[in-house]
């Protein structure tokens, strides 16, 4: 007896969505479209346009610079380990936040770069 009851109520709602959906449609207009003469374009001279002069965006602020943050390690550290390991053929080429940070490597015998977690070089 249950099924029969919510299937009516399912039912009886789809129908009153359906109506709502026929009047929405009466109401609202399709394919309206606007006269030309409703557009308004603004005309911007080009050495207003932020995109084209890029002296219009500068702040005048200076980002900080890289060597005053040293990491949250010392980088003293991270490269005796490199040392024991690769025997200071293999130098960190960027700063040495965390275990988990992927950062550039030089090695001096082939020469090479190569982005590598502390991880799996320790």
């Amino acid at each position: 007896m249950a099924n029969k009851r919510q299937r009516k109520n399912k039912m009886k709602k789809l129908a009153q969505m359906e109506q709502q959906q026929l009047k929405l449609l009466e109401i609202t207009p399709v394919n309206k479209v606007l006269p030309v003469a409703e557009l308004k374009l603004i005309e911007i001279p080009d050495d207003e346009k932020p995109w084209l002069n890029p002296v219009i965006i500068d702040s005048g602020l200076e980002p900080p610079s890289p060597a005053l943050y040293l990491g949250k390690y010392e980088a003293e550290q991270y490269q005796k380990v490199l040392n024991q390991v690769y025997t200071g053929t293999v130098k960190p080429m960027e700063r040495f936040i965390n275990p988990h940070s992927i950062l550039l490597h030089h090695c001096s015998e082939c020469h090479k770069e190569f982005y590598a977690k502390p991880l799996w070089l320790g």
